[in-house]
């Protein structure tokens, strides 16, 4: 056979292995979950490994627990894994053996990604090209969960934005709205309330002390008894003083899709905003 015949095979053999890549990246770009696109993961690697079984694996960090994706049922397959090392500079490690092989992956968000590959044949082995394989498949998966990542902050940061205008459109008109002398409720019974609702606050209350006593407290919702201590970000406060008494106005347990979450810098600058505004309002009440 000549060199020709040689060099014409060898290229047809890499164009179809890159068509098969580019079509396994878009495949796996369409996953919309971390399980889907293990799934989809899997599938494309079987095809090249046909007859093998595989498991595959994530971890959030570098303390926590392996969580399986797609389970291949093969036995201690965590104990196969090795994480890279932090300080080594590897971004990944790979281990063989003549039936096996384990490859985990750290991931651009300080995750790792886990994959076992084993034959059940003990007459069946891996080849040097077999790993490599797994390798290019192992650096799809990683480009995909980037790009995974890149969409899921993106509609974090549109939601975000969203969420930033409504807020502040309320303050505008939660504003005019304390303006308003003749109202039923009081300014700062309106501002406490406004206050809670625009920070996601599940519980707020406004203190008004003078002469070493409380003249008055209001609680959001109406009705609560007890607040939950004061302590680090869980709680933000803002005051204003008028005349010879202090308002004081309070803000607890921020809450989010994700639970109980720290309330951050922006809700800091409503409260004090809105803290601002009955005193406002009692000024300009002296003055007319």
């Amino acid at each position: 056979m000549n060199t020709q015949v040689i060099e014409g095979r060898l290229a047809d053999h890499l164009s179809a292995r890159i068509e098969s890549l580019q079509e396994g990246f878009r495949n796996l770009s369409r996953a919309a979950t971390l399980k889907d696109l293990a799934a989809r993961f899997t599938g494309i690697a079987g095809t090249f490994c046909p007859g093998a079984t595989m498991d595959v694996l994530f971890r959030p960090g570098p303390s926590a627990p392996w969580e399986k994706l797609v389970d291949g049922s093969l036995w201690k397959v965590e104990e196969l894994l090795v994480v890279p090392p932090e300080k080594a500079g590897a971004s990944s490690v790979v281990r063989t053996t003549s039936n096996s092989i384990s490859i985990v992956q750290r991931l651009v968000d300080r995750s790792y990604f886990g994959v076992v590959l084993a034959q059940m044949d003990p007459q069946s082995t891996y080849a040097s090209a077999d790993v490599i394989s797994l390798r290019l498949f192992v650096h799809l998966f990683e480009n995909a969960y980037q790009e995974q990542l890149h969409l899921r902050n993106e509609k974090d940061l549109i939601f975000s934005l969203n969420h930033r205008i409504l807020q502040l459109n309320s303050l505008i008109d939660t504003g005019i709205e304390v303006a308003k002398l003749n109202q039923d409720a009081s300014p700062q019974h309106l501002a406490l309330e406004r206050a809670a609702s625009l920070t996601n606050a599940s519980r707020g209350m406004l203190q008004v002390t003078g002469g070493g006593q409380v003249r008055e407290k209001i609680t959001f919702p109406d009705g609560v008894s007890e607040m939950p201590a004061m302590n680090g970000h869980s709680c933000i406060s803002s005051e204003f003083s008028f005349q010879d008494d202090t308002y004081t106005f309070a803000l607890y347990e921020k809450e989010s899709r994700s639970g109980i979450v720290p309330f951050d810098g922006t809700d800091q600058l409503l409260l004090d905003a809105l803290a601002r505004h009955p005193g406002h309002v009692k000024t300009r009440a002296q003055l007319l």
